[in-house]
């Protein structure tokens, strides 16, 4: 059963999130969280990867974070964001009949436009020196409305209009529990039953953006030497896998990547 803990406004649900483990690691230990869902209205300090703002307005997105403290220490965090897009996207096609696509490694998008961000992040336990639990942050807009000006070409949401919802808070809640079930059932699973991962990466795989199409990657670490590749797959561990165009094969387990380019 998770435990919903709900706020009206919040700087970020994930600053919440590892509060709450850092207090928790004092006090007999992380998985007396379980499934803890933050939810708040409205951030004031929402946060992707990078260190970028999220925009995150009362009454027209969903915002919320999902701790994850399984009984072993978490070794792959790039499979947390791998689950955690597709239980976003089969939510929304479930729920509303809308396929959305995955630009790797955390966006989902609708018709071209981001309509959902995700950051996981790790809390580490100094005893074990290991990664013991897991914020999932995740933002979704749900109705593009008062989109700031430097964002307003490139994000998107579910409905464009009001007049295609009647009850945005009903609609939230759905959209909530339709989620979390979805990123808990797939991360049991796949902590399992490896081949359930494998079946999981290959719809990750199947509604990728990228995948096919020429980028332009711009590296985290010396970011300012971008350069041009082809996207030929996404790996068993979640990297982007690109061809360069003096003919190297590069897997990116991090990065930026743009289908928007001009050479």
């Amino acid at each position: 059963m998770l435990n919903y803990i709900r706020l009206e406004k919040i700087d970020s649900t994930n600053n919440y999130a590892l509060s709450l483990l850092n207090e928790a690691a004092k006090n007999g230990g992380v998985r007396s969280l379980g499934k803890t869902v933050v939810v708040a209205q409205e951030q004031s300090a929402g946060r992707g990867r990078i260190k970028r703002e999220f925009f995150s307005p009362p009454k027209t997105g969903l915002y919320f974070t999902a701790i994850y403290a399984p009984p072993f220490p978490i070794e792959d965090s790039a499979k947390l964001t791998v689950l955690a897009a597709l239980a976003v996207c089969r939510a929304i096609q479930k729920l509303f009949g809308i396929s959305p696509s995955i630009k790797w490694v955390n966006d989902i998008y609708i018709d071209g436009k981001k309509i959902c961000g995700i950051l996981a992040e790790g809390h580490f336990d100094s005893r074990s020196q290991k990664i013991d639990a897991a914020a999932i942050g995740i933002g979704i807009n749900i109705l593009a409305k008062n989109f700031p000006e430097e964002i307003q070409k490139k994000a998107g949401a579910i409905f464009q209009d009001e007049r295609q919802i009647s009850e945005i808070d009903s609609l939230k809640e759905k959209l909530l529990s339709e989620v979390c079930e979805n990123l808990y059932s797939m991360y049991d699973a796949a902590s399992e039953n490896p081949d359930a991962y494998k079946e999981a990466l290959c719809e990750y795989k199947s509604r990728s953006l990228l995948i096919g199409r020429r980028v332009k990657v711009f590296p985290l670490v010396g970011g300012e030497n971008s350069f041009f590749a082809n996207v030929i797959d996404i790996d068993s561990a979640a990297r982007l896998v690109v061809r360069t165009d003096d003919g190297k094969t590069l897997a990116l387990e991090s990065g930026e990547v743009s289908t928007e380019i001009s050479e």
